[in-house]
């Protein structure tokens, strides 16, 4: 088990060397997709973004010549899910009826902000010259709100055609998105989120408070303490380590933009805290440490299952958080992680429930009447 999470935790580093935050860059190869959604970030008023395209290719000779729209979108959407809501349709309905992106009014706001667009076209660099190398000028932000950048294809769209050709394309492009603050200094984090280094820090002194009171507590009823209770000690530690890591970590993004060893030490700590809380749920929930001091074949089973499949899924869902959304398979990672994380909480209350059932199968008939009783007692008590 020891070298099966040494395998992971070196695993989980390495991915991570790939990922970045709000300075990010995206590289795709032959890729068909018609919409590419690179991510959605909160700009304030003075807010900035910046696009360098490093390399754009389109496979096709003839449509990279053709003057049908191909380039990157830059619109305000109300939220992040509206964003991937517009990506779906243009995908689905929208390619099948031949209609461009930046020209379907399917996926534009209701009632939109004056300035809720900013286009960033391409075809004219490609009749040009292939592959198009372009660094844009930085793009000021005067209305606040969600903004969501796109990558558009509509080359061989056609909307008289019963079926759509696709034309795939390579590209890679470097994104900055920033905030500045009325101080005039620069933040990377997303508009809204810039209160979270200081929120989760004291986030992080609350739980040292509660950390210091379950020690008081542990020490001066030291005749009472059990085994569980020296884990849900181990547990807490891990919480605050978590929370101080996730603060740090969010600091450092505000002002560098980029991944940093704070962000390996947090997801670290945070796949740790998630195993240990489910192993403690676990323990409590089977009676151990309380009614019997060693663990029964199921639930070491149990444990087996769990904990290997905790340690995947946390090292994926750290992954997947530090990877662009315009990665093909983000969405459908995202999806089977959570599905994952449903299955571990049933199999966790599983053995939870049979553990109550044989506890309430093993007490004498007296008990049930001394309860019937009391629990009638009660109910007179409180509706009289």
């Amino acid at each position: 088990m020891r070298a099966t999470c040494g395998i992971f935790l070196i695993c989980f580093l390495a991915s991570l060397q790939l990922a970045t935050c709000h300075i990010y860059s995206l590289r795709v190869t032959n890729d068909a997709r018609r919409v590419i959604d690179l991510g959605a970030f909160g700009l304030g008023k003075g807010g900035v973004m910046q696009l360098e395209i490093k390399s754009l290719t389109v496979s096709d000779p003839v449509a990279e010549k053709s003057n049908k729209n191909i380039g990157f979108t830059l619109d305000w959407v109300k939220t992040a899910l509206t964003a991937r809501h517009e990506k779906n349709y243009a995908k689905g309905e929208g390619a099948r009826r031949g209609r461009c992106f930046i020209d379907d009014s399917q996926v534009q706001p209701n009632e939109p902000p004056p300035d809720w667009r900013k286009v960033y076209p391409l075809e004219d660099k490609l009749a040009q010259s292939s592959p198009v190398v372009q660094s844009y000028e930085k793009h000021t932000i005067t209305t606040p709100g969600m903004y969501a950048l796109f990558f558009y294809n509509c080359k061989k769209l056609d909307s008289n055609a019963t079926e759509q050709q696709t034309v795939p394309v390579s590209f890679e492009v470097t994104v900055t998105l920033y905030n500045i603050d009325a101080k005039g200094n620069i933040s990377y984090l997303s508009y809204g989120k810039t209160i979270l280094p200081e929120m989760y820090a004291c986030f992080t002194v609350l739980f040292l408070s509660c950390l210091g009171g379950w020690i008081f507590m542990c020490v001066n009823y030291s005749q009472d303490v059990i085994r569980i209770h020296h884990v849900m000690t181990s547990l807490l530690i891990l919480k605050i380590l978590s929370l101080f890591c996730y603060s740090m970590k969010e600091l450092w993004v505000q002002h560098g933009g980029q991944v940093t060893a704070w962000n390996y030490l947090y997801h670290t700590f945070l796949m740790l805290k998630g195993i240990m809380l489910f192993a403690v749920i676990l323990l409590i929930g089977t009676g151990w440490s309380l009614f019997h001091q060693y663990l029964s074949e199921r639930d070491k089973r149990t444990l087996a299952a769990i904990i290997p499949l905790q340690i995947m899924i946390n090292v994926s869902i750290a992954v997947i958080q530090e990877t662009s959304e315009g990665s093909p398979t983000w969405a459908f990672w995202r999806d089977s992680l959570l599905l994952f994380d449903v299955i571990c909480c049933c199999v966790i209350l599983l053995p939870i429930i049979l553990s109550i059932k044989q506890v309430w199968a093993s007490l004498p008939p007296p008990f049930f009447r001394y309860f019937i009783k009391n629990k009638k007692q009660l109910k007179s008590t409180i509706y009289s």
